[in-house]
């Protein structure tokens, strides 16, 4: 990296150059510039990590690790010369496995990544000051599996938590502290051995290995696959750590056709759904499809969605309009799909869109459904806009957008059909939020849970429809509170987690 690189670096910081967290920021930004010379622009790397991510992140990781192999040192000895390394450590700190493997995550984050929240620095050795409050505290860890940016979920997190103990009366709870611990940082009893902790009078997240093995008071589970959830469940339980939406209903949470089952049983509004088994023959399939089809009647006219029985964000979804040849596009749809997964078929719901740069977009309300250790409330959400008019898909992946739950204001809402305006009102957002705590109960004791809602309007009344649950709900850093509008996730599963650890405190 040249002097004038690492002066920049350094200023971006405000460390000074004696902190043995900078040094992370210098060799990530050196490692995310030498992937980068070998991508023709940077906004293509992001676009293409856009359309695959995980092909993306294998293809750098290889890069990365020759770099790894051939300059890490030869950086660390610039950095040396330059004085940018602490006098005091040896340079043998630096080379750590886990230290360098970080490094590696975070040149990955800087090369591919919008920044969205305070920056993360790794730290070689304990991090002494911002341990030091930990001690008598209630230790909340937000434990992770997937690390790229896991700070955008962390930080609203933080903040959160922080805002809802500033408001609670001197001497109700115990003070809550939030860490991040990666589910590999956990030893054999559930304690973290390494953990995030943010300063904010530095405005940094500081990642530090521990002196000592942190006891947990609860944990939320998040970003992580539903095999890992089982897992990190099982040792957690094991070591009565309380945590919110343990595996048992996250299981079913994650399993669309066990979900659309027990919504149905329940009376919550949900689309006709149809399990396309990836053991079933072709013909099996196909005369299934057309069973369904005429089953559904006119709610199949606006066309069919195709997705995997245990899919999230969009990946492997497609849909097609109700043509002559729908059945094929759907039978093609579920061939791919069955190399791995069982298929869903619902018809297409959410012809109530939001008119966007003179076009008309449908949407998904996510409310985020949150328990308080009795009862289960909805106190903030967002929009996630699909990109066109004929694209009902609107996750992230296939191009959508997030946007703030107050676009939902009074006539702005179109029917995708037929051009019609329709009025939005308190009402329709009550009888949402009732819609979304009725899926979520219906599942099991999750304490936070994103339920994602379509609306469409019928009989001149805009009714919402429960689309899919995630008990690990990301995108976090878009939602905002339903009561004023202000950035927030809600103080119920705060009041959750303190009672869950008072009584394992107590």
């Amino acid at each position: 990296m040249p002097n004038e690189r690492i002066q920049q670096v350094r200023d971006e910081l405000g460390l000074g150059p004696a902190h043995p967290a900078a040094v992370s920021r210098q060799l990530a930004v050196a490692l995310s510039d030498f992937l980068l010379l070998r991508e023709p622009s940077s906004e293509a790397l992001k676009e293409a990590f856009h359309r695959d991510r995980s092909a993306t992140i294998a293809r750098l990781l290889h890069t990365a690790e020759s770099w790894r192999t051939a300059h890490f040192g030869e950086q660390l000895s610039i950095l040396d010369s330059a004085g940018l390394l602490p006098s005091n450590l040896p340079l043998s700190n630096f080379a750590e496995e886990t230290y360098v493997e970080r490094i590696v995550h975070l040149a990955l984050e800087h090369a591919l990544v919008n920044p969205a929240a305070p920056p993360l620095l790794i730290s070689p050795v304990p991090d002494v000051e911002g341990t030091r409050d930990l001690s008598g505290s209630a230790i909340v860890a937000v434990l992770f599996d997937h690390p790229l940016a896991i700070t955008h979920e962390l930080y609203p997190l933080w903040t959160d938590a922080y805002v809802f103990s500033c408001s609670a009366p001197a001497g109700t709870a115990p003070l809550l502290q939030l860490v991040g611990v990666h589910n590999s940082w956990l030893d054999a009893q559930g304690c973290a051995r390494r953990a995030i902790l943010f300063h904010p009078d530095l405005d940094l997240f500081i990642e530090t290995p521990l002196q000592r093995p942190l006891p947990l008071s609860s944990a939320l589970l998040l970003c992580q696959s539903p095999e890992s959830h089982r897992t990190l469940s099982a040792l957690l339980e094991t070591e009565s750590v309380p945590h919110v939406s343990p595996y048992a209903p996250a299981a079913i949470a994650d399993d669309k056709w066990s979900c659309f089952e027990r919504w149905q049983q329940a009376g919550v509004p949900t689309p006709p759904t149809c399990l396309l088994d990836r053991g079933q023959t072709t013909d099996s399939a196909r005369q299934l499809i057309r069973s369904f089809a005429d089953r559904c009647g006119e709610e199949g006219k606006h066309g069919w969605v195709v997705q995997p029985r245990h899919g999230t964000e969009g990946t492997q979804v497609t849909w097609t309009e109700r043509t002559a040849n729908a059945a094929d596009v759907i039978v093609d749809s579920w061939r791919k799909i069955a190399a791995g997964d069982d298929a869903i078929l619902r018809p297409r719901i959410g012809l109530v869109g939001l008119p966007s740069e003179g076009d008309l977009h449908p949407f998904d309300l996510r409310l985020h459904v949150s328990f308080d250790g009795t009862d289960y409330s909805v106190e903030s959400g967002y929009l996630q806009i699909a990109p066109a008019a004929n694209e009902p898909i609107s996750s992230i992946s296939r191009g959508g957008q997030i946007q703030s739950i107050s676009e939902l204001s009074a006539d702005r809402l179109v029917h995708l059909g037929d051009d019609r305006t329709l009025p939005w009102n308190p009402t329709d957002l009550a009888r949402s939020v009732s819609t979304a705590i009725q899926a979520v109960r219906a599942i099991g004791a999750l304490g936070l849970a994103g339920v994602d809602i379509k609306i469409d309007c019928r009989k001149g009344v805009l009714q919402p429809t429960v689309l899919d649950l995630n008990p690990r709900p990301a995108g976090l850093l878009h939602a905002n509170l339903l009561a004023d509008g202000e950035a927030g996730i809600g103080p119920s599963l705060w009041r959750h987690l303190i009672a869950m650890s008072g009584e394992t405190r107590g």
